[in-house]
């Protein structure tokens, strides 16, 4: 649920043809050069990451032309309109025709009231948070969250947003239409048309809380859009803005971008904003979940046979997770004990056994000191199985003290619901 734009076009005609879509990229690129972070191409689609915030600006080639959606809602009015503007300049460049009518749900293309449009994704916003707060009870309720990234959990009486958490009586009010326009505001990271003090403001509040992970950047991508922040930082002390920002959170940041990388790292106090502080809930393949620190590295191991398991570490900690679906000769499920039937095969002498269940699966596997390479550690390898559903979980690590952590790692590996396993 949201608002945005949809644009199907032809490419520009070149010597009575479609520009090749090579030509067209190009064309693109070029047009937007200086308004994307991040650029992805393919043979036949690109995609911009043009905004903190905001899902991916992405192009597919469909015949002899193109097609491009985004919502807008995600970041405010000031984004739709400058999506709207990056989109002229190119008709304007590559002599495209754009059907506004059809292409702006808001009409903001059209007509450029951008009051209207601030009062249209007002009215949307208002409508989010009734349908929202009808399930207060509910835990991890979210608002503009990103699908397939970590997300925080608990219940915080209210919503999570990429802006930070709303508070039940932060949403009552606004559904109540108590300083409703302030809210508004305070909600949009990108409200006013123009890029403003409030602009850069909640711009480097909103990286801080949903983007950054507290410690050292590992990618150019996070270092990248970090810094965007102390960029926001500048600008908004240029226009008198500077007091409002979290002054022990952009100490600590620059102290995170400008860390030794053979240096440990540290775990970041749990005190401060940020959901990545805590402990999240991450998304894993086949639709099974885990809780772990926000702050852990995640990347997949190249295991040279195609797509490789994901892995988390953090220091001298790790932890992997590989999920199977099977069936049996028959085509019937794989039985639970079939699955864990090698469970213990590599389980060293001494090792502690575990046999339990875990939200809905059983478990097998056990925990004990191993030896590889002349390396000295501890594993917790375990099996997860219901019929014809397995997951693999195996968690290292040398300090004693994070016995208890590796075993509630453990315990919160959460099976597909019954409707995602069947999808």
């Amino acid at each position: 649920m949201g608002l945005g734009i949809g644009i199907f076009s032809r490419r520009p005609i070149m010597v009575g043809k479609p520009m090749p879509w090579a030509s067209f990229q190009k064309l693109v690129t070029q047009t937007f050069e200086g308004e994307y972070l991040e650029l992805h191409e393919g043979d036949d689609a690109s995609a911009f990451n043009i905004q903190p915030g905001s899902e991916f600006l992405r192009f597919e080639k469909e015949g002899d032309g193109f097609t491009v959606e985004i919502k807008t809602s995600t970041l405010g009015p000031g984004f739709h309109a400058h999506v709207v503007d990056m989109f002229k300049r190119l008709a304007a460049a590559g002599r495209i025709t754009i059907d506004w009518a059809e292409a702006d749900e808001t009409g903001y293309a059209v007509d450029g009231d951008f009051a209207a449009l601030q009062k249209q994704m007002a009215d949307q916003f208002h409508a989010i948070v009734n349908i929202l707060t009808q399930r207060a009870g509910d835990d991890g309720l979210y608002i503009n969250w990103p699908i397939g990234v970590p997300s925080p959990i608990g219940n915080p009486g209210g919503l999570f947003a990429p802006v930070g958490p709303l508070s039940a009586a932060w949403c009552r009010d606004f559904l109540a239409g108590k300083d409703a326009d302030a809210k508004c505001r305070e909600f949009y990271v990108w409200w006013n048309k123009e890029r403003d003090a409030d602009y850069w403001r909640k711009l480097a509040s909103m990286i801080l809380w949903s983007e950054v992970k507290w410690r050292p950047a590992t990618s150019e991508s996070e270092a990248r859009i970090w810094g965007m922040v102390l960029a926001a930082a500048e600008e908004a002390e240029k226009l008198g803005a500077a007091h409002l920002l979290p002054a022990a959170e952009l100490a600590e940041l620059r102290e995170l971008l400008e860390w030794d990388e053979d240096a440990p790292y540290r775990e970041p106090s749990p005190k401060g904003i940020g959901y990545y502080r805590h402990i999240v809930r991450w998304p894993l393949p086949d639709n099974w979940s885990m809780e772990l620190a926000g702050y852990f590295i995640e990347y997949v191991e190249d295991e040279g046979e195609g797509e490789g398991s994901p892995m988390w570490h953090f220091n001298d900690r790790t932890v992997r997770i590989a999920t199977f679906s099977a069936d049996s000769d028959d085509d019937s499920p794989p039985s639970v004990e079939d699955l864990l039937a090698p469970a213990l095969e590599t389980a060293p002498p001494g090792a502690q056994i575990i046999e339990t269940t875990n939200n809905g699966a059983s478990v097998r596997g056990y925990l004990g000191e191993v030896e590889e390479q002349g390396d000295r550690f501890t594993a917790l390898s375990a099996t997860l199985a219901l019929p014809g559903r397995m997951a693999l979980v195996a968690i290292t690590f040398t300090d004693p003290a994070h016995h208890d952590w590796a075993m509630q790692v453990l315990r919160s590996v959460t099976p597909p619901a019954e409707s995602d396993a069947a999808a």
